[in-house]
């Protein structure tokens, strides 16, 4: 039951802070991502993590009266999918509960996979470049920005979940020691 609201409050923070206007590309969804992926079963985590992000990607369209999906999605979706098979070909599982500074370092290495795949779906479906090297390098600097967003937010986040979980913990330990 615990495991199963934790599962649910991640989806509901992922939410709450996608909806809650932020930086550029600084929110959760990745760190979060690699949350669901040490700390559930794989079915589990992977559909924990295609609702979610389908849930935030559906509600921020409604907000903001753009679409949910289109042509984007596939190269979104398809970099979650290339992160979850890094993730498990690696075995990083057991490694990473056991250190943050893994965590960090498969958060920004999330971040970057995700960067280099999405930016190659902007270039090829966008319509946005000509196609040929220098456009391709083009798309990738002007995304520079939102890059340097999303590493700053993984590290804040993944130094953040470790600390709120670690002080929860030690919280619960003291009450029940207490008791």
């Amino acid at each position: 039951m615990l495991k199963f609201f934790g599962y649910f409050l991640f989806v509901c923070l992922a939410l709450l802070f996608k909806l809650v206007p932020h930086l550029p590309n600084f929110s959760p969804e990745l760190v979060f991502s690699l949350y669901f992926l040490i700390n559930y079963k794989k079915s589990s985590a992977i559909l924990g993590i295609f609702f979610m992000w389908i849930i935030c990607d559906v509600s921020y369209a409604f907000i903001y009266h753009i679409p949910a999906f289109g042509s984007w999605s596939l190269f979104t979706y398809s970099a979650l999918l290339i992160y979850f098979m890094l993730i498990n070909f690696g075995d990083f599982k057991n490694k990473i509960k056991a250190s943050k500074k893994q965590f960090i370092i498969l958060s920004v290495f999330g971040v970057l996979i995700f960067w280099l795949w999405t930016n190659l779906g902007v270039y090829l479906l966008s319509g946005i470049y000509v196609h040929n090297f220098l456009r391709l390098i083009s798309c990738y600097y002007l995304a520079l920005p939102f890059l340097a967003y999303s590493l700053g937010s993984a590290v804040f986040w993944a130094v953040l979940i470790p600390a709120v979980i670690t002080h929860r913990k030690a919280v619960q330990q003291s009450t029940l020691l207490s008791n």
